[in-house]
């Protein structure tokens, strides 16, 4: 007969049983799950505290992602501004180029039309003088004909 069915040993075994079994009982509750608690409320404790890291780190990215944007907005404007400006100072410079051009070029058509009019005024009065010479020549050649 298999001792396990042996009622003479079944005491015993029962005994031992109940003693491996509360010994194993009291290993665990009073040694193993105490550690694995601890070692669960660091390893949570760890996490949470990296989690709120990260946490305040994206905050920290956003506020500064924010603040870049910000940045770049302003930096647009003032080259807005800054392009505005060149252009306007351009655009006075032009005309101011433009208009001492149109200046210059009204003296000198001024100087050539002055030189046209004396010019016209002296071949007018040439060709009066050249009329009469010719006149005078024409009566001269009727009169000896």
């Amino acid at each position: 007969m298999l001792p396990q069915l042996d009622l003479s040993h079944y005491l015993s075994s029962v005994v031992w049983l109940i003693i491996s079994f509360g010994s194993f009982f009291l290993f665990v509750n009073f040694w193993l799950v105490p550690r694995l608690n601890s070692i669960s409320k660091k390893r949570k404790v760890y996490i949470d505290k990296h989690m709120q890291q990260i946490d305040e780190m994206r905050n920290e990215i956003a506020k500064i992602e924010q603040q870049n944007e910000e940045k770049l907005m302003l930096a647009q404007e003032e080259a807005e501004r800054i392009k505005a400006e060149a252009l306007n100072e351009f655009t006075r410079e032009a005309n101011a180029i433009i208009d001492s051009a149109n200046k210059e070029c009204a003296n000198l058509l001024a100087k050539e039309m002055s030189i046209i009019e004396k010019n016209v005024n002296s071949l007018l009065a040439k060709k009066e003088q050249i009329a009469e010479t010719v006149a005078i020549s024409i009566l001269d050649r009727i009169k000896t004909d």
